[in-house]
């Protein structure tokens, strides 16, 4: 199956049942709410590792080519 080039939550199960979540292409805040859904349905949490894209911070632009009112 190819990959997603947008943001997307990973989930891998292993031979022994445990559970792992990875948010990719979320940015700050985003990647916890992104998953929230899953780490309160499976419940119990024994690590949480942040990457870099935890830490990032949205920032909005303005558009360059709208013409200011007047």
């Amino acid at each position: 199956m190819p990959q997603s080039e947008g943001p997307r939550i990973e989930v891998t199960v292993s031979p022994a049942g445990e559970i792992r979540i990875e948010t990719r292409g979320f940015q700050g805040q985003a990647c916890r709410n992104a998953d929230a859904f899953l780490r309160s349905a499976l419940g119990l949490v024994r690590s949480d590792q942040p990457t870099a894209e935890a830490y990032a911070v949205s920032v909005l632009a303005p558009n360059l080519f709208e013409r200011p009112p007047g």
